[in-house]
């Protein structure tokens, strides 16, 4: 009787198994995908040879590269899921210069981009129309490096006043300084929702705007070379050891508040505008969009013409913010991480994706986002600048701050 009882529950046992081993081997639904390129007003493209479309699995990492008809139709078949789509290519941009029998014709090349985020690719097939637009050239201020999470200290404690970030002159000539703006984004990309998703192709709202005094050539930065913005501009590794020395700051962000202290040897950046009503601090998990601009007139004409409000949709409260139109912003750079990341900061026509610095928060103390170096000229280095800071930008490394190698 007992042997037929163990006979019995081996039969069952194994049944089981064989059932679950076969539900876990299912094969994932694929979805046959088509993309039909819609090319930005003005240009045309007789030769899809140079495009390329990837489309990215959030869940494993992987990339499908599509086909590309000579239609501009993208076709894939991948497996069904969660998908960011990037589309590059290059096409012919034709602008009438004059008017009447004195018109003519100019044709010029232009790089063309779009980003389609947390794309939900589901069903036999999936067809999407994705906008592209012309990359905006660089205007040779670049941000190097940002130093956002801190540090600890050899106590395991959070030090958080050793933040900086670093704008480059990437040029060959001296530029000035004087009234340059640095940001960080009101929106943070881990949040599903971004507020301000019906502008984000005409303006970028920011947090913070902070901006370097002078009066336009107060503040030269020869080719080559950069300025330091630090919170506190001293040298941090005397207070604690797995800090850095940021006493050789251009310039430190000082708030009159308890927690906050002033180095009397490193000016003081300018404070138009800052939502936050305690001391700023950039966002530990790096989950923000960074950008440096220069307002067309004084900064109180800029904020006076780009006031935006934020009515909270339970409390009826109301929050005020300044957007930053995208033709006034010179550079961008948006963090993030995978498996965080949903909604982006900026428009991708400033920053077609992002540096993915990860979840783990313990890899980012003591590190930075850092510009990938292109090539040296004559001793001088010209730091990588596609406006695509997966590409341009390394994650977690060492800080180097005024140090170009």
């Amino acid at each position: 009787m007992n042997k037929l009882k163990l006979i019995f529950t081996l039969a069952i046992a194994s049944t089981f198994a064989l059932f679950s081993c076969s539900d876990s081997d299912d094969p994932i639904p694929t979805s046959n995908v088509t993309l039909t390129i819609q090319l930005p007003e003005g240009v045309t493209v007789s030769d899809y040879s140079s495009f390329k479309a990837d489309l990215l699995n959030q869940s494993t990492q992987q990339t499908v590269a599509g086909t590309i008809s000579d239609q501009g139709k993208v076709t894939a078949t991948v497996e069904q899921g969660v998908y960011d789509i990037t589309i590059t290519g290059k096409g012919t941009k034709t602008t009438t210069i004059g008017e009447g029998d004195e018109a003519t014709n100019l044709e010029q090349t232009v790089d063309l981009r779009s980003f389609s985020e947390n794309t939900s690719i589901s069903g036999d097939a999936f067809s999407l129309s994705p906008s592209l637009f012309i990359n905006i050239e660089s205007s040779g201020w670049v941000i190097k490096e940002i130093y956002f999470a801190g540090s600890k200290t050899p106590e395991g404690k959070s030090y958080y006043k050793d933040k900086y970030i670093e704008i480059y002159n990437n040029t060959d000539k001296a530029m000035y300084a004087d009234g340059l703006c640095f940001t960080e984004s009101n929106h943070t990309n881990s949040s599903s929702l971004n507020k301000w998703e019906n502008i984000l192709n005409e303006a970028y709202v920011a947090g913070f705007i902070f901006q370097i005094p002078g009066t336009g050539k107060e503040h030269p930065v020869q080719p080559g070379k950069s300025i330091v913005i630090a919170d506190v501009g001293i040298n941090h590794k005397a207070i604690n050891n797995n800090s850095i020395d940021l006493s050789t700051a251009d310039f430190e962000w000082y708030e009159e508040h308890k927690l906050d202290s002033d180095t009397p040897e490193v000016p003081n950046i300018d404070i138009p505008f800052k939502a936050s009503a305690t001391i700023t601090v950039l966002n530990i998990f790096g989950y923000k969009a960074y950008t440096i601009f220069k307002p067309s007139g004084t900064i109180k004409q800029f904020l006076a013409a780009n006031k935006v409000v934020y009515t909270h949709p339970n409390s009826g409260k109301q929050y005020t913010y300044y957007k930053v139109p995208n033709n006034l912003i010179l550079d961008a750079v948006e963090i993030g991480a995978e498996g965080a990341f949903n909604t982006k900061a900026v428009s991708p026509q400033l920053d077609l994706s992002y540096i993915n610095v990860g979840t783990d928060k313990t890899k980012k103390y003591s590190k930075v986002i850092r510009r990938k170096i292109d090539k040296n000229v004559n001793g001088r280095v010209i730091y990588k600048d596609t406006n695509d800071s997966a590409k341009d930008f390394e994650a977690n490394v060492d800080p180097k701050p005024h140090v170009f190698n």
